[in-house]
């Protein structure tokens, strides 16, 4: 399978998958002030804030096709914090955009997987905090 360049008329469509993936994710993610009953609007970036273990979480999902959950908060001497959780879209022969890891890698079924990489790299980032402290 062949990555191809993103080109000038991809982005309606990098904006339409990202809308996509945000509707799922908020399903999956409730929105830690409001539950399921956020209303989405299509104004990028997308933001939320989601509760797991204690600790608060922000999902960003832009219109240029990338996902991030972070930690939320105030974080002094910094403008946001580092992901724990990152996709994006890549272009792939056939017109067709997949999701990618940071790496680059791939992601062919993301629906079926989305919650488990979500939930490996929180869980990853908890083991992280309690071995720190």
């Amino acid at each position: 399978m062949k990555k191809l360049p993103m080109a000038l008329s991809d982005f309606s469509t990098l904006s339409q998958i990202s809308y996509e993936i945000a509707k799922k994710l908020i399903k999956m993610y409730p929105n830690a002030r409001m539950g399921e009953a956020m209303e989405l609007e299509e104004n990028f970036p997308i933001r939320w804030l989601m509760e797991s273990s204690n600790h608060k979480f922000e999902w960003v999902v832009s219109e240029m096709g990338s996902m991030t959950l972070r930690l939320a908060g105030d974080f002094p001497g910094k403008k946001n914090p580092p992901p724990i959780f990152y996709l994006s879209l890549g272009k792939y022969e056939g017109e067709r955009f997949l999701w990618e890891t940071p790496e680059g890698s791939p992601i062919e079924n993301l629906e079926g997987q989305i919650r488990q990489l979500v939930e490996e790299k929180i869980n990853l980032f908890l083991r992280s905090e309690t071995e720190s402290d």
